[in-house]
């Protein structure tokens, strides 16, 4: 059970937990808990768990559908193929490494199966292959999807075997190695440490290798926004910087304290092309050209000799004046002799967009301002599992600090930067005109209840109850810490450390338990006059909707345990639920049926190998949402705005009930998926979008295919708000 109270610690809202009772595998999935808020953890059927994995890895469908990646690995694995048929052909009667005339394969990181069956369709010669694929549900469909193309390779047996290729013990060496092991940092899935174990253990010394390396290319970049990812750095009405959040000061200084996020733990996928290389902001611009600053090799030599280079220098020079926020860093991968996949942002044209692997931003604390022609240093260096980014300050080109010259060398353990919440966390928490929303709604709430009101935050993270005993003079401020990771930590250091709470004359206390388990005892006895919330919880992180139904849900419990006075106000007051129609070629080219440029979601292949297992788990797309930064995509909107659901936060007895909404397009065009935000109001001046903000994720309900609409067409959508709901506390449906 302690293993299981860990996995459940740690898991996300998105995760699929998997327990073994006695000799069962149970799977455990998460839903919002209607009766009292948070999250719930229930068991799911087998059949259930392999949509859910498709559902919530939403790279997996457009992984598939990258049909220039799937085309570069089929004629990689086409050439290996090719040099191991030659071979076998010229073994005959000879004592070789083919001494049983099978080739042997291991597929690391098999996913779909996809390799394994590219390479067993190249083979001349009978072949056993290996396919490891870590998560069971992947293995599972694998299988299947393998099963269904087994009349293309009848002579060779494909074994996927739910494991890591590190316990993995083969009884022989592989003559071909296939992975897939990239993200857009490059090293973050284990790709080095795994192929490194394969030569050592697992591989023939004269194997094969696809893919063979990579090299990774610098550029940098201006935009503003880049400073709002790590941090915090904002402030709060009267109150000190939120980012004195983490590490215990030294001294009473507590500007001694650093932050919650460093600037050198910030790697940030990003659209480049749409986000630097667009006009969709004249202000964010890559200043430089790009170079090659580091090779990445996979081959034997290489990862076995030590002696592969970890870090490389080069000097960029600056095509246009402004002021540099961040490095830009991308991959090419060598998959074999001139077969190159690339995430060059400036050769991502329509026909080679995707959305699975992006370029990454790094950030730095020192902006620079540049003009044209001048010259910067940028030095990176990887511990193979990640990378890491500097500009030299000196002259001469070596990373400096103090004017001290020195070598560019990988931080230890003890001197990485803290990394106790993400990018995107800290986008909000930068976000100075979210910031001023909390603070009018509680100074208004204030003005009604007064400065003594019992006030209770439970939101994740006590931001609202800074805000309100710091920042608003609230004397009476209770949080409520739901999270069982270092959220209440870090929000105890930035109330008590960086804001030195309570103040005289006040009080103010941060509990830590589940919304369940409180009482009116805990808050002292008396009833809540004031509630607040962002609403964040760490758990529901990017999922915006159902964090305001579990904020509403968690309101709800506590006023029918009497907990709230009968009058409580909340804070925010109200969440309207908005949505449009869209049109998107790029969504719909990577969130539609897996397959080679087809529109029918039956029998979809890629490469000609049937696919549809994946369709059938994955592909219905209707049923659930997708959460993307829709700052970073190309869409259009074809239709009016509407509303599409209410939440009341102070009158919440009553359940919002199911609508019946009719959406009117507004031009002609494709209708691709339903854009969905959120509004949130403290009155009917003071209010917030989500809508067009870097500090949000939207919803995007993609339709299972585009649709031609006109001016004036309509779209029926029958929705609800917890009744009926699914996991994620709603429901939308399509009315035909």
């Amino acid at each position: 059970m302690d293993q299981l109270t860990e996995a459940l610690r740690i898991a996300r809202f998105t995760d699929i937990v998997e327990v073994q009772v006695e000799d069962e595998t149970v799977y455990l999935g998460a839903s919002l808990d209607l009766a009292n808020g948070g999250i719930r953890w229930e068991a799911m059927d087998a059949e259930e768990r392999l949509s859910r994995h498709l559902q919530t890895k939403q790279w997996i469908l457009p992984m598939l559908n990258d049909t220039t990646r799937n085309l570069c690995y089929q004629e990689a694995i086409t050439k290996a193929t090719a040099i191991l048929n030659k071979k076998i052909d010229l073994s005959t009667g000879q004592d070789n490494e083919f001494d049983d005339k099978r080739i042997r394969v291991l597929d690391i990181g098999t996913g779909s199966g996809l390799l394994s069956l590219l390479a067993a369709r190249s083979l001349s010669s009978p072949s056993v292959i290996h396919s490891l694929e870590m998560s069971s549900s992947m293995a599972t469909l694998a299988r299947r999807a393998i099963k269904a193309n087994q009349d293309q390779i009848k002579d060779h047996d494909i074994h996927v075997l739910t494991e890591h290729s590190t316990e993995y013990q083969p009884e022989q060496r592989a003559h071909l190695c296939v992975s897939e092991l990239l993200e857009s940092g490059l090293l973050g899935e284990g790709v080095l440490p795994a192929l490194q174990d394969a030569w050592d253990r697992l591989l023939d010394p004269e194997a094969a290798m696809v893919p063979q390396g990579a090299r990774v290319y610098v550029a940098a970049v201006q935009g503003a926004w880049i400073q709002d990812l790590y941090g915090p750095q904002a402030r709060v009405g009267n109150a000190a910087s939120i980012s004195y959040a983490t590490s215990l000061p030294q001294s009473n200084d507590a500007s001694a304290c650093s932050w919650m996020l460093d600037a050198s733990e910030v790697v940030y996928p990003v659209h480049a092309h749409h986000v630097f290389l667009s006009e969709s902001d004249s202000n964010c611009r890559m200043l430089t050209g790009a170079k090659q600053v580091m090779d990445v090799s996979f081959l034997r030599d290489a990862l076995l000799s030590g002696q592969q280079a970890t870090s490389g220098k080069v000097t960029l020079t600056c095509t246009q004046a402004g002021t540099i926020h961040g490095i830009l860093v991308w991959w090419e991968l060598d998959l074999w002799d001139g077969i190159v996949y690339s995430l060059d942002p400036s050769a991502m044209d329509a026909s080679r967009w995707q959305d699975h692997w992006k370029p990454c931003v790094h950030t730095i604390v020192d902006n620079r301002n540049v003009s044209i022609g001048d010259s910067i240093t940028v030095e990176v260096a990887h511990d193979r599992t990640r990378i890491f980014v500097s500009i030299c300050n000196d002259e001469d080109g070596n990373t400096s600090s103090s004017g001290a010259k020195r070598h560019r060398r990988l931080p230890r353990e003890e001197e990485r930067g803290n990394c106790l919440i993400t990018p995107e966390r800290a986008l909000q928490l930068n976000d100075h005109e979210r910031l001023a929303f909390y603070t009018r709604g509680i100074n208004q709430a204030l003005s009604t209840k007064g400065k003594d009101a019992r006030i209770l935050d439970v939101s994740d993270f006590s931001l609202c109850a800074c805000i309100a005993a710091r920042g608003c003079g609230a004397t009476r401020v209770i949080s409520l810490e739901g999270s069982a990771k270092d959220v209440p930590i870090a929000a105890a250091r930035m109330c008590q450390l960086g804001n030195e709470l309570p103040l005289a004359d006040a009080s103010f206390e941060i509990v830590q338990c589940q919304v369940e388990q409180l009482t009116l005892d805990v808050v002292g006895g008396t009833q809540i006059d004031i509630v607040l919330a962002e609403p964040y919880y760490e758990a529901l992180e990017g999922w915006h909707l159902s964090e305001a139904i579990n904020y509403y849900c968690i309101v709800r419990a506590l006023r029918e345990r009497g907990i709230l006075a009968e009058d409580a106000i909340s804070v925010p007051a109200s969440c309207r639920v908005m949505a449009c129609a869209i049109e998107s070629h790029q969504l719909h080219s990577a969130y539609s049926a897996c397959g080679d440029g087809c529109s029918d979601s039956s029998n979809k292949t890629i490469c000609d190998f049937d696919h549809s297992v994946i369709n059938e788990y994955g592909a219905n797309f209707e049923s659930h949402d997708l959460s993307l930064s829709m700052w970073q995509y190309d869409y259009k909107r074809i239709s009016m705005d509407v509303e599409i659901g209410r939440l009341n936060f102070c009158n919440s007895q009553n359940g919002p009930v199911e609508r019946r909404v009719m959406l009117s397009m507004t031009r002609k065009g494709q209708l691709d998926a339903l854009l969905i935000w959120l509004e949130y109001q403290c009155s009917e001046q003071v209010s917030l979008s989500t809508a067009d903000r870097k500090a949000y994720k939207q919803s995007v309900r993609m339709m299972n295919g585009p649709r031609e609409v006109d001016t004036g067409d309509i779209l029926m959508m029958k929705t609800s708000l917890l009744q009926g709901a699914n996991s994620n506390g709603y429901l939308i449906d399509f009315v035909s």
